[in-house]
């Protein structure tokens, strides 16, 4: 009878999740912000109207620029122009969220007649209706509201409350199927990876690997980056041969993401517990670091899972040295440091903590071994660092010139955006404090905290003897070990049983403070796409020389979409890539009879009050396309 209750109950709090969750979904909008931009100069408000499904609105004017934003579901959009606006329409440009369309006439719009009286006083406008697929949101519903979940929106905090309850009451009372939650678990972490993942367009670093790794390319080619190593390169290459699709390019990424989480769950789950193997997976799943790269064309999430598989391997040696699981952690070693330069780092960290262990338990042999692997894996970085890092990347002062100087706030920013956020990072610092785990769980708690901690140390060691390299997205491998960390915290025996809860409100500190890192940052890439597309459809309607004012990263983004016929200038600033408008007069003294555009110019005083700088403004990204005449 006892146990029927607790069934009833578990049911029951099942239901109201569900419910909740339902509930969320019904009442859930998907976001979207359209902006419509007019160039003309106008005296009367009402002589240029948007009609937003059937409702009519007046323009906000700055300068000679007429902007709306709409926040709101459209069915229909119109730009109505009075039959007696004795002004020239230069260009209409119309951002869907990130999305943008160019037009510098009507030729694409619907055509109509209306009129409109106020107060007995008429007027005749010309209405020019804009195409509906050009309104459709960018994500879908489904989309939409996976972000949200995932970004702990707070209209999903009812569900959130009644999740955590129903899970410590099945945990209680012992309502789980062996293998039923880590499945859900990553069957929900490979959706949030999923999802959007061809919505955006491959930004500069994105397009600079694949243009690297074309299969008509010398194989020397994948030695030619600067920045890293060679091995994804080669990844990529080989997929390549055999299709050049965007999508594809992405899913590697989300396989190897896919392949951290379920060797991370087996070696918890195999060597510790079942509750510290469900948790590291469910933080892995739902991290917002590791689902956003995930679909980067890049190596990060490589990097996760040689990380993941180095400590899985470190572990095999401490508790049986043989042949076997040294052959593949000297494999792995070979593969980490040609992936990139942090995994060098990293190596050396391993080492210093392995060696340790052998000095201190007299295993020479395996002390001899370890120093003749690592130097293996060195000597296969040689190449590379001979032919490219050295006089490439080390010695030349213009290499990488964007990356922030090391400063207080920089590091707590790295270190806060590995931890997710102040309170997990305090939470760890005094459990390592206190130190109070059982010895199996004890030893790896310290591993991992000497990795995090050795290799932020180190970053900031380099930056500050030879050049910066202290960044957020090059310490993304060591989020695994965080969350690793946090999970021996969270699943230590307390007395107080609402610790389980204790970890959800952490995980969703964690969650938002990621979410505010990454805010915005794939639509703002994308942006490189929209300067080149309004340059060239203005190009068509102007006889006059077009020339863009870029950063180094848009480069790989001109020559991917072979945009050949548009000549740019690349900015070079070490501390950042703002442009101020001085240094755009002086462009513009060196090109006469040119029509600029670009995205960096600094908003000052000369660029509100002069004529000739033209803000086509997204309020989506909160960023202009600037055009200057």
């Amino acid at each position: 009878m006892k146990n029927i209750k607790k069934i009833i109950i578990f049911c029951l709090l099942l239901f109201l999740t569900m419910f909740c969750l339902a509930f969320a979904w019904k009442n859930h909008k998907t976001k979207n912000l359209i902006n419509v931009i007019v160039e003309t100069n106008l005296k009367k408000k009402d002589d240029v109207l948007l009609k937003i499904n059937k409702e009519y609105f007046t323009f906000s004017q700055f300068k000679n620029v007429l902007n709306q934003t709409i926040d709101k579901e459209i069915n229909s959009l119109e730009l109505l122009i009075n039959k007696k606006f004795p002004n020239k329409i230069k260009s209409i440009v119309l951002y869907n969220n990130s999305e943008m369309n160019y037009f510098s006439d009507f030729s694409e719009f619907e055509k109509s007649k209306e009129s409109l009286c106020n107060n007995k006083n008429c007027k005749e406008y010309n209405s020019y209706k804009f195409k509906s697929e050009l309104l459709k949101p960018q994500k879908t519903k489904i989309s939409s509201f996976l972000d949200s979940l995932v970004s702990f929106d707070k209209s999903f905090f009812a569900f959130y409350l009644f999740l955590m309850i129903t899970i410590f009451y099945g945990f209680k009372n012992k309502f789980q199927n062996k293998f039923l939650l880590p499945i859900s678990i990553l069957f929900l972490g490979i959706i949030f990876r999923l999802n959007n993942i061809i919505l955006y367009k491959p930004w500069g670093d994105e397009c600079y690997s694949i243009l690297i790794t074309k299969p008509n390319l010398p194989f020397c080619e994948l030695f030619s980056d600067p920045g890293n190593p060679p091995f994804y390169y080669l990844i990529l290459k080989i997929i390549q041969y055999f299709s050049d699709s965007i999508l594809i390019f992405r899913l590697s990424s989300v396989l190897f993401s896919i392949l951290g989480a379920i060797f991370l769950f087996q070696f918890l789950y195999k060597n510790y517990s079942k509750k510290l193997a469900n948790l590291a997976l469910a933080l892995y799943a739902i991290n917002l670091p590791l689902i956003y790269f995930s679909q980067e064309i890049r190596n990060y999430s490589l990097q996760v899972l040689l990380g993941i598989l180095i400590l899985i391997y470190t572990f095999k040696l401490i508790e049986k040295s043989n042949a076997k699981n040294w052959i593949l952690y000297g494999i792995l070693a070979i593969i980490a440091i040609n992936t990139h330069y942090y995994q060098v780092l990293f190596l050396i960290a391993n080492f210093v903590y392995l060696s340790f262990i052998f000095i201190k338990n007299k295993r020479k042999n395996d002390l001899i071994f370890l120093i003749s692997i690592t130097f293996l894996a060195f000597l296969s970085f040689l190449p590379y660092y001979l032919s490219t890092a050295h006089n490439k990347a080390l010695l030349d002062s213009n290499f990488n010139t964007q990356l922030p100087q090391i400063s207080f706030d920089l590091i707590k920013k790295c270190i806060f955006y590995i931890f997710g956020g102040f309170i997990p990072f305090i939470v760890s610092i005094f459990f390592l404090l206190k130190n109070n785990f059982k010895q199996k769980e004890k030893t790896l708690f310290i591993y991992t905290t000497w990795i995090i901690y050795s290799i932020i140390l180190l970053g900031i060691i380099l930056s500050l003897l030879i050049r910066p390299m202290l960044v957020q997205r090059y310490l993304l491998f060591l989020i695994p070990f965080v969350i690793i960390n946090l999970s021996i915290i969270f699943t230590f025996e307390y007395k107080n049983k609402l610790s389980f809860l204790f970890v959800i409100l952490c995980v969703i500190l964690a969650q938002n403070y990621s979410k505010n890192s990454l805010n915005n940052i794939r639509m703002k890439n994308s942006q490189s796409y929209n300067i080149f597309k309004i340059a060239k459809e203005f190009q068509k309607h102007t006889k006059k020389k077009i020339i863009l004012i870029i950063k180094p990263s848009d480069s790989p983004v001109k020559k991917l979409n072979k945009i050949n016929d548009i000549e740019t200038i690349t900015v070079k600033h070490k501390d950042s890539y703002e442009i101020s408008s001085e240094k755009i007069e002086e462009i513009k003294n060196k090109n006469k009879n040119v029509i600029f555009f670009t995205t960096l110019l600094k908003h000052d005083k000369n660029t509100q009050e002069n004529n000739s700088y033209t803000c086509y403004f997204n309020s989506a990204l909160d960023l202009c396309i600037w055009k200057i005449e």
